[in-house]
């Protein structure tokens, strides 16, 4: 009878430590994931913005978690059509003289 107790708590504690690393891979792929959707997004809404955005006009977008803008990317990933560097939960983009900029709202 020991044997077979025995036996039994082997396979429970594999298939806890199978479960256990299951879950682990998942909330790191969720994570990854959410980001580059995240990212994603941003990059629509700031091209969608500099796309309709009026002469002389500035627009701002406030988001939820800190992203940056840099070399024409969005988080380094998805290509947006402005120029300049942002970072941060607030971007400010900006169309002077047919040239749409973006920056950091605090500069």
């Amino acid at each position: 009878m020991a044997v077979d107790e025995a036996v039994i708590g082997v396979f429970m504690v594999l298939a806890f430590c199978i479960t256990a690393s299951l879950a682990f891979t998942i909330q790191y792929a969720n994570i990854d994931a959410g980001l580059y959707n995240y990212c994603y997004k941003l990059a629509l809404t700031i091209n969608a913005t500099s796309h309709y955005l009026c002469e002389n006009c500035t627009a701002i977008i406030y988001s939820p978690a800190p992203a940056f803008i840099c070399n024409y990317t969005a988080c380094g990933i998805f290509p947006v059509e402005v120029e300049g560097e942002a970072g941060g939960g607030c971007i400010l983009i900006e169309k002077a003289n047919g040239v749409v900029r973006v920056r950091s709202c605090g500069q």
